[in-house]
């Protein structure tokens, strides 16, 4: 059985900065096709939470937490939630077989990021800053694609991924 549309979920969130252009990059896939179906995946606490669902995009939630700059028992417990992330991400991504997985930063997408390259579905990152974030660097080296907003982020990822796309833009802002 073969499906007539594409399903991407888009993974990262916790703020706007990681969350806006996801939704960008949706609008874009889904003007493209009405066929074509997003899920985003992030966490319960995170910015995603409230703006994801009145949209009426899907949003499904993992476990996550920051572990950098923390406390030693805060880190513990943020390891703790990405494995169980980790884990939860494996199950969705089998059980809704995407045919990409894209990362926009933060936590929430480290998780997915990972299970998807070990399940080996295509996956991608968007970087939306000239200094990209430690997660975007480190998933950079997993992920197939990177696209970049700015020139100057190019040096943080391995030049044969690197894709200049600029920062996505949602479409309430063109239409002003």
């Amino acid at each position: 059985y073969q499906r007539r549309y594409m399903l991407t979920i888009i993974a990262g969130g916790g703020t706007g900065g990681h969350l806006f252009p996801g939704i960008a990059l949706a609008e874009e896939l889904k003007s493209r096709s009405l066929d074509n179906v997003v899920i985003f995946v992030g966490t319960k606490k995170g910015i995603e939470q409230r703006i994801i669902p009145p949209m009426g995009y899907e949003l499904k939630t993992i476990s996550g937490a920051g572990i950098i700059g923390r406390s030693p028992l805060q880190r513990a417990r943020g390891l703790f939630q990405f494995l169980i992330g980790f884990f939860q991400s494996l199950l969705l991504i089998r059980s809704l077989r995407p045919d990409l997985v894209l990362g926009t930063g933060g936590y929430a997408s480290v998780s997915i990021i990972l299970a998807a390259y070990l399940l080996r579905v295509e996956t991608a990152i968007c970087e939306q800053n000239s200094i990209p974030g430690l997660t975007n660097r480190m998933l950079g080296r997993l992920v197939k694609k990177v696209f970049i907003a700015f020139e100057e982020s190019d040096t943080f990822f391995p030049r044969k991924k690197i894709y200049y796309t600029g920062n996505p833009v949602r479409k309430e802002f063109l239409s002003q």
